[in-house]
């Protein structure tokens, strides 16, 4: 019986010590378009950040809000990490694809926080 609990507790610990993805995520891009506007946003107790209005390429919404901010990853378009340099890039007419994290306020644009944004070339 102890050895039998111990051959499951080393199953159970090896099966949650897997590694993290690397790269954006697998699913289809929120929205995809170019940067209309960015702006940098307050530091304070809500936080710093970049506001960005995407001007969408999809028929479905003609833009979205979206606030990038230290937990947003920035890819370069092979899927690499830019780490805080990234955000630099993030400049007006440069084109993007973006997934949301958590909630979506459904305004008219949407406004979203970034969990993902890739630069496309």
């Amino acid at each position: 019986m102890v050895r039998l609990t111990a051959v499951l507790l080393v199953l159970l610990v090896a099966g949650c010590g897997g590694e993290e993805t690397a790269g954006p995520p697998s699913r289809e891009p929120d929205v995809t378009g170019a940067v209309a506007s960015a702006e940098s946003i307050g530091g304070a107790a809500g936080g710093g950040g970049i506001a960005l209005l995407v001007k969408a390429s999809e028929r479905c919404i003609d833009q979205a809000s979206v606030r990038a901010t230290d937990v947003t990853h920035v890819y370069d378009a092979n899927g690499e990490d830019l780490g805080p340099e990234g955000f630099e890039a993030l400049q007006p007419g440069r084109r993007v694809r973006v997934w949301f994290t958590g909630p979506v306020a459904e305004s008219c644009p949407p406004q979203a926080e970034a969990g993902a944004i890739v630069l496309d070339d």
